[in-house]
């Protein structure tokens, strides 16, 4: 089943050299589509037959159908989906995880780049797009980062996993283990809310 993963961040915050390094020193055998919704001042090398790149208006949002269709190219094992910083990432989760939910895909990683200084200038008037960014990601590349920076996400995802960019195999691994046990903790969860409304069902009508 294909695997898709999803790479946010503001133009100019380094998503596509993100992308790039993913490319090269993770997904090395892997035959790739890259779905790109913004094009910046970097642009991905030719790596051949083995990757392939598309682009997506990201203000048409992301309807499952027309996704699935994209995702679903034939062939491919990984899909990689740029996600500009101004666009509703937090809809394309939604669409991600209705494709899951039929069998389409299988989630991999939600990832996203923060450039310190861009932080530093943007993080007040945009602070709920921000803070939107984080919320849906567990793995962040923080490049020229400051103290306020980390302090920052921590608070805002106090389980992100963090790098300043090195050992993208160990980094991108991490994030895959802490975003399992994120949603087995959320099961566990749900479980426990259910036996307990189970419990107090039965300790009512039983005493009735």
């Amino acid at each position: 089943m294909r695997v898709v993963d999803v790479v946010q961040g503001f133009l100019g915050s380094g998503k596509t050299t993100l992308i790039d390094h993913l490319i090269r020193e993770v997904f090395t055998k892997e035959k790739i589509l890259v779905l790109q919704t913004e094009w910046g001042d970097f642009q991905l090398p030719d790596y051949g037959s083995r990757v392939k790149v598309c682009s997506w208006d990201w203000e048409k949002g992301f309807p499952p159908v027309e996704m699935q269709k994209l995702i679903c190219t034939p062939g491919v094992q990984r899909v990689i989906i740029e996600v500009n910083g101004m666009s509703p990432g937090q809809k394309l989760l939604e669409t991600l995880e209705i494709l899951r939910a039929k069998g389409e895909i299988s989630l991999g990683a939600s990832l996203a780049v923060f450039h310190g200084p861009t932080w530093q200038t943007m993080g007040k008037p945009l602070e709920e797009l921000f803070r939107s960014m984080a919320l849906t990601s567990h793995g962040f590349w923080i490049r020229e980062g400051t103290v306020d920076l980390h302090r920052w996400i921590m608070n805002v995802q106090p389980k992100g996993c963090l790098t300043s960019g090195d050992e993208w195999s160990a980094w991108y691994r991490h994030v895959i283990r802490s975003t399992r046990l994120k949603g087995l903790a959320k099961i566990a969860w749900t479980a426990g809310i259910i036996m307990a409304m189970y419990l107090f069902y039965w300790l009512l009508f039983g005493k009735i």
